[in-house]
């Protein structure tokens, strides 16, 4: 229920185009299923498969906010760049 719970506020950033809390957002859940994929691997010595997708789909939206945020960030630097 967590997992659902981060995606749709995932979703919610994403579509609100709040892109550093999305960044954020995303980083944490990143470091959640990443803790939860350490423990599956090494204390359990068993792997799922929803958590392998779950894990892959979180490491492509954590890598897909940070470009969108970073795009923003170079975006207001060059235009503050040709203010006088």
């Amino acid at each position: 229920m967590l997992g659902w719970l981060g995606y749709l506020a995932m979703g919610g950033l994403a579509l609100s185009k709040m892109r550093l809390p999305l960044f954020l957002t995303s980083a944490g859940g990143f470091l959640f299923a990443f803790r939860l994929t350490m423990i599956e691997e090494f204390a359990l010595e068993a792997r799922c498969f929803h958590c392998v997708i779950s894990q892959m789909i979180v490491a492509i939206l954590l890598l897909l906010s940070l470009g969108w945020f970073v795009a923003q960030y170079l975006s207001l630097k060059r235009s503050c760049a040709h203010m006088p």
